[in-house]
């Protein structure tokens, strides 16, 4: 896509792009004057936290009857899951025709996409801006 001369760039990585017109994601592009309200939230992490604390629950339920290592091994896992999705969020925008996920990608990512759109909505002036983040 050519850049028109009024189109200013706020964030390009190659898998998003954040531009005073639009943003652009891998499955949909929304534009920047329809969208009302962008939020970060953690669902994976979230749905991840019942495993995690099914398996602990049953490894202090049964601890007694573990080797060490299999006793290792199920501590471990537990945090492997809550690092590995403590990692990942979602980024939902809401928009005057839908309110849906957007995307799930890296949250450190997900919160420069934010910023950017943040940054453009600003610019525009017709949106009010809504933060509406888990504290995490």
């Amino acid at each position: 896509m050519k850049k028109t001369p009024s189109e200013n760039i706020y964030y390009d990585d190659g898998r998003f792009k954040v531009t005073d017109k639009y943003l652009k994601t891998p499955r949909k592009t929304y534009q920047i004057s329809r969208i009302e309200k962008v939020s970060i939230v953690r669902d994976i992490f979230f749905m991840g936290l019942v495993p995690t604390l099914a398996l602990l629950g049953f490894s202090w339920q049964f601890g007694a009857y573990f080797y060490p290592i299999e006793a290792k091994i199920i501590l471990l896992i537990p945090a492997i899951i809550l690092y590995t999705t403590f990692r990942f969020g979602t980024l939902y925008i809401t928009s005057k025709a839908l309110g849906e996920p957007a995307v799930i990608w890296k949250y450190d990512i997900l919160v420069n996409v934010r910023e950017a759109l943040d940054k453009a909505m600003h610019q525009n002036g017709d949106n009010e801006l809504t933060y509406d983040d888990e504290p995490f």
